[in-house]
């Protein structure tokens, strides 16, 4: 399967796709979405990327998104929460993700192939998890919170790994993708199709390289491009602008032909060149880091990333390209005129300050990550009187050794994780309100910094 037919719009098989599609509207200035999932939303990265697509292509619009996830969490667990974790935060909108834990992977396990009852264990566990996702949904939207469902991520069972495999998990985290999409129906609400384009992407990889995955090495945990895939879907199902702009001007008249997401002035043209300037409406999206390339598996900057230069009728020849004081590269005038996508050039003025907005947001992911953690702890590995009871310094270690006392009889690395958490807890929760202070501080300084700015372009002819 080709990248652009992987990245290409989905043709749902039913007719409700379509009109879950048409009442996804883009995220508007104002809004406050809860990210609602288990480790794959509070430790994963999809809501983040997404989070960067708006604060770069939407500068003016603010949005809040709240990461929503705990590790390990299942349906029940977030109805158990629903109230203290989600609700709190007063979203406008939400977004929910869930069934990896609820399936129960070990099920799939090959020493249990032969146990006893176990097609009706895995059964209960599906049933379990259909009539509790259904009541997620019910007390959201009676709280009026428009729902965006999204189907599971996969569970890698293919890839030859270290990892033995659970095979038929992922069969039935399919069945959990078609009960999602079924509910998406009844209720009226659109739906994100992760299960299917991830799978896709899975096993075209796989038919090249079949250790390779889109999963981490525990089969379960999208790494980096796994979550860059996910965050494109959901921006292709919301139907995202796929242009930063476009700027299109004629030099020999002097005019402009045309203008997307832009406004143009100063148009001059003598022996010496062409220059303008150019106020853009959005920033280009950044690289997530220096090696990462968007379009290894799909098809990201031809669909989401176009910042298209396009001059018409200049002179034959080649020209250097300044904005601002910056050289950005040497063109002919045939591939000026075709156009060049600056989205894919590291070293503009505007790409560098989208550098910048990710920078930020790294910095305020990291302290909404320490949140996350002090949340984990309080609903995974304390009791309810533990979570009742005021931490302190003075009765912090107390509290902690009391609960370590319920898990000592469990395997070591299990214990060694428990208290590593139970340590960064100690710290997190005693400084929660430093930290949620800092993380609104970053927050605001990302929409200052995402503000586009206006630059001034030259096209210097190079006499031959």
């Amino acid at each position: 399967m080709s990248k652009l037919k992987v990245f290409g719009f989905i043709i749902w098989v039913a007719s409700f796709a379509n009109e879950a599609l048409a009442q996804f509207p883009l995220f508007k200035d104002g809004d406050r979405v809860c990210f609602i999932g288990n480790s794959i939303t509070m430790n994963g990265r999809y809501h983040n990327y997404i989070e960067l697509f708006y604060a770069t292509r939407f500068p003016e619009r603010k949005i809040e998104f709240f990461n929503c996830g705990i590790s390990g969490d299942v349906a029940g667990g977030m109805l158990a929460r629903m109230n203290s974790d989600i609700l709190r935060h007063k979203p406008n909108r939400a977004v929910l993700m869930v069934g990896m834990n609820d399936i129960g992977r070990s099920q799939y396990s090959k020493e249990r192939a032969s146990e006893p009852g176990i097609k009706d264990k895995q059964q209960a566990a599906l049933n379990r998890y259909f009539n509790r996702v259904d009541s997620i949904v019910k007390i959201l939207l009676d709280n009026n919170i428009p729902l965006i469902l999204q189907t599971p991520s996969i569970y890698d069972q293919t890839a030859q790994l270290q990892t033995p495999a659970n095979v038929g998990a992922n069969d039935a985290l399919g069945k959990c993708a078609d009960f999602i999409k079924k509910l998406a129906v009844k209720y009226q609400l659109p739906v994100v199709d992760y299960w299917t384009v991830m799978n896709d992407v899975n096993k075209e990889i796989q038919n090249k390289n079949p250790s390779q995955t889109i999963v981490g090495q525990d089969r379960v945990h999208p790494d980096t491009q796994g979550h860059f895939i996910m965050a494109a879907e959901f921006l292709k199902t919301q139907q995202a602008p796929g242009k930063v702009s476009v700027f299109n001007i004629n030099a020999n008249k002097r005019k402009v032909k045309r203008e997307e997401q832009c406004t143009i002035s100063g148009i001059k043209n003598d022996n010496s060149g062409f220059s303008f300037s150019c106020l853009e409406s959005s920033l280009p999206y950044p690289k997530l880091s220096k090696d990462f390339n968007p379009d290894s598996l799909i098809s990201f900057t031809e669909d989401f990333n176009k910042e298209i230069l396009q001059i018409r009728s200049l002179k034959r020849g080649s020209y250097i390209l300044k904005i601002d004081s910056v050289i950005i590269g040497s063109y002919s005038a045939k591939q000026l005129k075709k156009g060049i996508n600056l989205s894919a050039l590291i070293t503009t003025p505007q790409y560098l300050q989208s550098e910048k907005v990710l920078n930020l947001l790294v910095e305020y992911w990291g302290y909404i990550r320490k949140l996350r953690q002090v949340k984990y702890v309080e609903y995974q590995l304390m009791d309810e009187q533990m979570r009742q009871t005021p931490l302190t310094k003075e009765n912090s270690r107390e509290l902690i050794q009391k609960r370590m006392e319920k898990f000592k009889n469990q395997e070591k690395e299990y214990v060694d994780f428990y208290q590593r958490n139970f340590d960064e807890y100690l710290v997190n929760k005693l400084m929660e309100n430093e930290i949620l202070v800092k993380a609104k501080e970053v927050f605001d300084k990302v929409y200052r910094a995402n503000k586009p700015e206006s630059h001034y372009y030259r096209l210097i002819r190079v006499n031959e």
